[in-house]
């Protein structure tokens, strides 16, 4: 995939405002389930979810060591809280990036 073509964010003819960082995450994962989906009647969700974590584990890497553990931190607990206030089971602020 050519990320100066599909993730930059910046503004173009048919989508005059640029996206969110998440927003960019998002279409990319729908691209990739429907070309999958193309080609396969399913598609293996946990295998995604490995190589999502990889991801951030690939970010994390690159921060100064100091950072690994209170990133890491974030991430876990974003990653909990934002699931427990989806399921309605705890009220919290939510922020969208």
């Amino acid at each position: 995939m050519n990320v100066d073509s599909c993730c930059t964010g910046f503004p173009n003819e048919s989508d005059p405002m640029p996206q969110t960082l998440r927003e960019q995450i998002n279409d990319v994962v729908t691209r990739f389930l429907e070309l999958n989906l193309q080609t396969s009647a399913s598609v293996d969700v946990a295998a995604m979810a490995r190589e999502i974590a990889q991801s951030f584990v690939d970010m994390v890497m690159e921060q100064e060591e100091g950072q690994h553990a209170p990133l890491l931190a974030q991430m876990i607990t974003t990653l909990g809280n934002e699931y427990l206030r989806r399921r309605g089971l705890i009220l919290t602020e939510h922020h969208d990036n």
